[in-house]
């Protein structure tokens, strides 16, 4: 149900459907006057996640996550959106991709305070392995800042994101005892990554070298692995 008056627009038990029995119901009032003034109440059964990042405001951001797929259920209730933002998100991913990276799950809890979304806990569950942590968010500077850890994560990937060809080919699955990350989420240039992990099954050019401690760190706008 949609209605207009000379001072908002009004949506009442609005519904979308998708082709595979997905969608979502929601609620939305958006005023004529004034700004950062626009709610939201909307739960998700297997929605789509690509049309979520399709919404998103920022073509940037929209940009970086663009590569997404998966179901998503769950609630979302959201005032002052986009910048003076109250409310709480729960949320539930099934397989897929994420940005790019296949994903087995995810489940995340976060909540609004103006711009800024805090992510106070994300489970997630990759084919590269499990990462659970926390962060935060914002919307307008889009500076980001988490903490991390994680199991089975596969070295391969790690090296990947070091993006020095010049590296040896390091292979097997680690253990992220503390990550750490911060930045503007669509400036890679600006990001700052940390890490140490542990792992008992490292190759280093297909050579076994037994048990490892790997840390991370940035460097002159690089990601330095040492062993």
């Amino acid at each position: 149900n949609v209605s207009s008056n000379a001072t908002e627009t009004r949506i009442s038990e609005g519904r979308l459907a998708q082709a595979n029995g997905g969608g979502a119901r929601f609620a939305m009032v958006v005023p004529r006057a004034g700004k950062d003034n626009i709610s939201i109440d909307a739960t998700l059964d297997r929605m789509n996640a690509g049309n979520l990042i399709a919404a998103l405001p920022k073509k940037d951001l929209r940009e970086q996550l663009g590569d997404t797929e998966a179901d998503a259920s769950g609630t979302l209730k959201i005032s002052g959106a986009p910048n003076q933002m109250s409310g709480i998100a729960d949320l539930r991913f099934g397989k897929g991709r994420l940005a790019g990276e296949p994903l087995q799950n995810l489940t995340a809890h976060a909540t609004f305070s103006g711009s800024t979304v805090t992510v106070d806990k994300v489970d997630a569950n990759f084919d590269a392995g499990h990462l659970a942590g926390s962060g935060k968010f914002d919307t307008q500077t889009q500076v980001f800042d988490l903490m991390a850890g994680g199991d089975r994560v596969q070295l391969d990937r790690l090296e990947a994101f070091a993006k020095r060809p010049g590296l040896p080919k390091v292979a097997g699955t680690a253990v992220i005892k503390e990550l750490k990350a911060s930045g503007v989420f669509t400036d890679l240039a600006t990001y700052q990554i940390s890490f140490e992990a542990a792992s008992t099954d490292v190759t280093v050019d297909g050579h076994s070298a037994g048990r490892v401690t790997l840390v991370g760190r940035t460097e002159n706008r690089q990601l330095s692995i040492t062993f």
